[in-house]
């Protein structure tokens, strides 16, 4: 394959990538844990005029949340790292001033992340004071390297992460919490039991996956009929111990 067309399959993956995550739809490989996402950030958009670093931006997916933001991205340069204001390295450390966003976006970077204080603490660095951090990474989720996958946190423990680097923790919300949490898991890894063959869930699987695309999205659905309040739970410590995603909703204090 030569490089051209090399080019254009990555930005057609890119494109489906950011797809599912901004229109994702019953039926989607992912839709309970994306829709999920979606949801819980959605609660964060806004028209006003903020400058926005997307720190860890991939295909910024969540662009679109934010139409009147003066948004820069940075990430490393491979992949769908065209159009990058901020080419990172392994530093982490991005080429701006201190204070110089109002608002900096972190969707599913943290697990991935090396050193996660150093992360946050630059985090920290850059926002205004009275800044506002908005940060999802997994919960519960499957060992997934790009190139390296290395960290999960409960709520309580990314929270008090952020307020040892420096922040003020205004919100902790668990995402895709109990009974969806485990139609997700079973939807999107069960295939993994029934290629190792383990009798029980293999028959099980094995009948649901002949009949997969019929009862995907009708589960789907239901999930979201039925467990409307398992989708995203609002800073309740003890409550909701299965979940798939976290969102940390935080500030840099206004004497910083």
């Amino acid at each position: 394959m030569n490089q051209k067309k090399l080019d254009e399959l990555v930005d057609i993956l890119a494109d489906e990538h950011s797809r599912q995550r901004i229109e994702p739809r019953p039926g989607d490989g992912l839709y309970l844990h994306l829709s999920d996402l979606l949801l819980a950030l959605q609660a964060h958009a806004t028209d006003t005029k903020l400058d926005i670093l997307d720190f860890g931006a991939g295909s910024s997916p969540y662009r679109s949340l934010f139409p009147k933001a003066n948004y820069r991205r940075a990430d490393f340069a491979i992949g769908t790292g065209k159009g990058l204001d901020f080419v990172l390295n392994e530093s982490l450390l991005v080429a701006a001033p201190d204070n110089s966003f109002d608002l900096v976006l972190s969707t599913q970077v943290l697990e991935h992340v090396e050193q996660p204080e150093n992360y946050l603490k630059e985090c920290l660095r850059l926002l205004r004071p009275g800044g506002k951090l908005v940060l999802t990474t997994h919960g519960i989720y499957a060992d997934h390297p790009c190139p390296l996958d290395l960290h999960r946190w409960t709520a309580d423990g990314l929270a008090a992460l952020c307020k040892k680097s420096g922040f003020e923790v205004v919100a902790a919300n668990k995402l895709t919490t109990d009974a969806r949490a485990i139609l997700f898991l079973y939807d999107a890894y069960g295939r993994r039991l029934h290629r190792r063959e383990l009798s029980f869930f293999s028959a099980l699987y094995a009948l649901y996956y002949r009949f997969h695309g019929y009862f995907r999205r009708s589960i789907h659905r239901w999930a979201d009929r039925f467990f409307p309040d398992s989708r995203v739970v609002k800073n309740q410590s003890g409550a909701n111990e299965l979940y798939i995603n976290i969102l940390v909703h935080a500030t840099k204090p206004a004497g910083s």
